[in-house]
């Protein structure tokens, strides 16, 4: 068996299918991978856990399959969580630094007055993301170590969970005697796995198609400043076109998968029709409308980012939008590409991860975003924890205890 601190386990656990990445840290940025699962997701919908008994042989049997491949006992994972479930919010808080340099025991103390306005609120804290400072009213401070000033004010982006929806994951994993080595917002993932750099820095939506749920993250000045989504995706495709065209719904899966398309067909090519061979549902063949069922998948598909557009609006923040990138299950459908441009009113490109050292090509693919995303935060978080802030378990964990007891 293979052991030591640079192997990292990783759980993408999604309604349609559980992603287990095991891996082998060579140095930053640089890793090997020593097995890779995907295995049907039961027990889980849109990344909550609704059955735990089924939820917990669904995962075992994901965790197992890598297991053999790597010849490696894993004990701790870092799990995923579903942007649709977690509360994106900003906060702000200063602090008087008497015409002294920013150290980072200042830093620190701004980030746990921000932390704690949240005390009292039933919800775990998953990432704290500083997006912007003001020294002494001079605004656009990235990085304030070292500055001298009076006064220091922090900008923060706060993405937290339900205490329940939490608890139940953990309850799951510890079930299945596995330790949470840490949680990693999936749009957070995606976005850090599939955008290129000045995607990040002038402002870019990424969306991620999953099977029952689609996000949405907003990225800004290399930083990730919102994320939300909605309780629908590719499944409700299916369902969809299972009910108009009354179909069992594999052979709707089938149909989507091999005919579906987002491009109504036009002249001779619009009466083209699709051969529905007998099933449970149907005695005998028969057809189907390819542009009928176009408009089926297209009305559902625009929905779905007519929805993921309003988190935005609601927010002021499509200003900042000047490019969507897309990703997940449904990224590669014929029209995506178009279908975004269309509500979005802006540019827009498929998101595969980015070249990755260490990662073979036959992994760089959509529905690995979010796993291979979750190496780079990995490392983003360890760096972090060594040249700023002590990890959530240490120094952060024993300040969020403190306020806990004393408020």
């Amino acid at each position: 068996m293979i052991k030591g601190k640079h192997i990292i386990s990783i759980l993408d656990i999604g309604s349609t299918k559980i992603t287990c990445f095991i891996v082998k840290r060579i140095y930053a940025d640089n890793y090997e991978i020593l097995g890779v699962s995907q295995t049907a997701s039961k027990g889980v919908k849109s990344g909550m856990v609704v059955n735990l008994e089924i939820a917990k042989d669904a995962i075992i049997k994901s965790v197992e399959v890598a297991e053999k491949m790597a010849s490696v006992t894993i004990k701790n994972v870092f799990i995923s969580l579903n942007s649709s479930f977690l509360i994106s919010e900003r906060s702000s808080g200063d602090i008087i630094l008497a015409n002294q340099e920013v150290t980072v025991k200042d830093l620190n103390k701004l980030l746990f007055k921000v932390l704690g306005k949240f005390n009292k609120q039933e919800v775990e804290i998953i990432h704290t993301f500083p997006y912007e400072y003001i020294l002494d009213g001079n605004r656009g401070i990235s990085y304030p170590l070292g500055l001298y000033g009076n006064k220091l004010t922090g900008f923060f982006h706060i993405v937290s969970a339900p205490v329940n929806y939490i608890v139940n994951i953990s309850k799951c994993l510890e079930l299945c005697q596995l330790k949470i080595e840490g949680y990693i917002c999936s749009g957070y993932a995606a976005g850090v796995s599939c955008l290129k750099s000045e995607e990040m820095e002038f402002g870019s939506a990424l969306i991620e198609i999953n099977g029952a749920s689609s996000t949405i993250s907003l990225f800004f000045n290399d930083k990730i400043i919102f994320t939300d989504g909605v309780p629908y995706g590719g499944a409700n495709l299916i369902k969809d076109i299972a009910k108009v065209f009354n179909l069992d719904m594999r052979v709707a899966e089938k149909i989507k998968n091999t005919y579906g398309s987002m491009i109504r067909l036009d002249g001779d090519a619009c009466t083209q029709s699709i051969k529905v061979d007998a099933d449970t549902s149907h005695d005998e063949e028969c057809f189907i409308d390819q542009n009928e069922l176009n408009d089926v998948i297209i009305a559902r598909m625009h929905e779905i980012l007519t929805l993921l557009k309003s988190k935005l609006q609601d927010n002021d923040m499509m200003e900042l939008v000047s490019k969507v990138v897309f990703t997940g299950g449904c990224a590669q459908s014929i029209g995506m590409k178009e279908l975004v441009e269309e509500v979005f009113e802006t540019k827009a490109r498929i998101g595969m991860p980015n070249n990755q050292e260490g990662i073979p090509s036959n992994f760089l693919r959509t529905g690995f975003a979010v796993p291979i995303g979750m190496l780079k935060c990995i490392e983003n978080m360890n760096h972090h924890r060594r040249n700023l802030l002590e990890d959530k378990k240490g120094f952060l964990k024993s300040i969020w205890v403190w306020f806990k007891e004393n408020f």
